[in-house]
């Protein structure tokens, strides 16, 4: 792992303590990142690679990508299929922005519920705007046993 993303992380992990405030993040985090890169996909550029059309979603995974190959390559090919899934999904949609919207409104009002009530701090990215990459690492590292979190460091 990347030193500046180690660092990162821990921050991340002293911003996130109480146990209630991580749940609704792990239910939070995905509803996030699934709502992002669907949004995201509906800027259309006009412009074809190889037939894809270049999207805003499309743009937004390679910048994710090469973010998490910089953080730590050995996770990056994970974090490619989870967001790439979040993609495929979002895409099922079509025109259909209602449960896209409603996925979004749920996943940061449950986020900042988690902050407000049980944490009583802002949430990360906030402070530092990369935090928006590193919690969705984060949780997944932490479910893999990548990172093991002191949550008690500056407490």
């Amino acid at each position: 792992m990347n030193p500046t993303v180690a660092t990162w992380m821990n921050q991340y992990a002293a911003d996130h303590r109480h146990p209630m405030n991580r749940l609704t993040h792990k239910i939070a985090i995905p509803f996030i990142v699934f709502h992002i890169m669907a949004m995201l996909d509906w800027l259309k550029t006009g412009q074809f690679v190889g037939g894809v059309e270049l999207t805003g979603g499309l743009i937004g995974f390679v910048v994710a990508m090469l973010f998490y190959a910089w953080a730590d390559l050995k996770m990056a090919p994970l974090m490619a299929l989870l967001f790439g899934a979040a993609l495929f999904l979002g895409r099922q949609f079509g025109d259909n922005h209602t449960p896209v919207i409603v996925i979004a409104v749920v996943g940061w009002t449950v986020q900042l519920i988690g902050h407000a009530v049980y944490e009583k701090n802002r949430p990360s990215l906030l402070t530092n705007a990369l935090q928006a990459l590193v919690g969705p690492y984060f949780f997944v590292s932490v479910l893999t046993g990548r990172f093991k979190p002191n949550y008690q460091a500056n407490a």
